[in-house]
């Protein structure tokens, strides 16, 4: 494969950038661009072109992405000239987009320095799909998005990311930790930006490219996003095992699955250290108790609520109110009696047909494991001339089993219809 490109349009593409760096910048471009095109001196002018990018934060915002397009096509051009590689052409541009200052998009600046985040995070998109799939530039330009939309608080950002990570590392040959850097920075914006669906699939993701090496603290740190965010959300299809390490985070997850309120007041006095908001954690594990024990009734006191919640009796309409509108349960309440009649309640640990499947795995594992074990124990009895009961464990065992298998293939026949 091979590009042929006319001297006229090298020369026409570095004239009309360096006429809109004047234009903006009051500088003297044009004529220096003008005579090196006519002496047909690529590589100097190549090594100007690449020099003026220092140029670019002192655009104006409205000029500054077209001018920025208008470099890599200029760039793009004059290496496929002069054969040489495009990563290597690129690199100083990406370090000057890393040192121009930016604000928030909100802010109507006078000043012509002043480049807005959006339009520098548009220009980096822009490099990033500029550059080959298979270069390690990629990385460092993903970096650098992540970072500046963390830094300014830039929504809606995260989510489109979050679609293509996996075929983006996997092309470029991302290191295992760049990988985990890059996908954990990205699941802390998609809990900013309230996307905690996609936040919880990319962490499954993660666990799966990295094959089992992320470390306890990783798991923690993924924990208490889950804990902070406004939403309450199922953990029960992903293994925390690695977590048993940090015995306070590892009891605090069991209780959280269990909305066991008795015990988060036991745990709370130890979490101070893992930056978690104990008032919203724990308003989170009411309103899932509230669903547990709405589950079995028709109506509701609110003296049973007021005790079983460790709600003021005082706050208990309130409180029910919160829960109507979140959607977690439907009803009518009776200010005279002081009852709750419930109508319908929303399952907060739904299991997905992913989740499912992993339960599954996991089963099959167990399986497995108890058939040697019992094997060996029919050998053993077997050799003794007597045949005993199997141990509780193993009857304890297959009845869970049976019973999980059965659900499974409700979930499955649901899922049919």
């Amino acid at each position: 494969m091979f590009t042929i490109v006319s001297e006229r349009f090298v020369g026409e593409c570095a004239v009309e950038y360096a006429a809109a760096l004047d234009l903006e910048l009051k500088t003297e471009y044009k004529a220096s661009f003008e005579a090196l095109a006519d002496q047909e001196n690529k590589q100097e002018l190549l090594t100007k072109v690449l020099e003026s990018s220092q140029d670019l934060a002192k655009l104006s915002d409205t000029a500054f992405e077209p001018t920025f397009n208008l470099l890599l096509h200029l760039i793009d051009i004059l290496r496929s000239e002069l054969d040489v590689s495009l990563e290597q052409q690129l690199e100083p541009v990406l370090t000057q987009l890393q040192k121009i200052p930016v604000v928030p998009d909100d802010v109507l600046s006078k000043e012509r320095s002043q480049i807005r985040v959006s339009s520098l995070v548009s220009a980096l998109s822009n490099l990033f799909n500029f550059i080959p799939s298979q270069s390690s530039l990629r990385v460092a330009v993903l970096k650098t998005i992540i970072s500046t939309v963390s830094t300014h608080s830039l929504s809606n950002v995260a989510g489109p990311l979050a679609q293509y990570l996996k075929v983006w590392l996997l092309e470029c040959g991302a290191s295992s930790s760049d990988v985990q850097e890059i996908y954990l920075q990205t699941i802390e914006l998609l809990f900013k930006d309230q996307k905690d669906s996609q936040a919880v699939q990319l962490f499954k993701e993660l666990v799966q490219i990295s094959n089992s090496s992320l470390s306890s603290s990783e798991y923690s740190r993924f924990l208490v996003l889950c804990f902070n965010s406004p939403a309450y959300i199922g953990l029960d299809s992903i293994n925390f095992e690695p977590l048993q390490q940090d015995p306070v985070l590892y009891s605090l997850l069991s209780t959280y699955k269990d909305s066991n309120l008795q015990e988060y007041a036991s745990l709370s006095k130890s979490l101070s250290s893992y930056n978690i908001d104990s008032e919203n954690l724990s308003n989170k594990l009411k309103l899932a108790a509230v669903t547990r024990i709405a589950s079995k009734k028709s109506q509701l006191s609110y003296t049973e609520i007021s005790n079983e919640l460790h709600v003021p009796l005082d706050q208990v309409e309130e409180f029910l109110i919160k829960c109507i509108k979140s959607g977690l349960i439907s009803g009518r309440l009776d200010q005279d009696k002081e009852l709750f009649y419930i109508h319908k309640v929303s399952k907060l640990n739904s299991v997905s047909k992913e989740d499912w499947e992993f339960i599954s795995t996991k089963l099959s594992g167990w399986s497995a494991q108890i058939t040697h074990l019992q094997t060996v124990i029919e050998s053993t009895q077997s050799r003794k001339g007597k045949r005993v009961p199997p141990p509780q464990v193993l009857q304890k065992f297959y009845q869970q089993k049976q019973e999980l298998k059965e659900q499974l293939q409700q979930e499955r026949e649901k899922e049919a219809q």
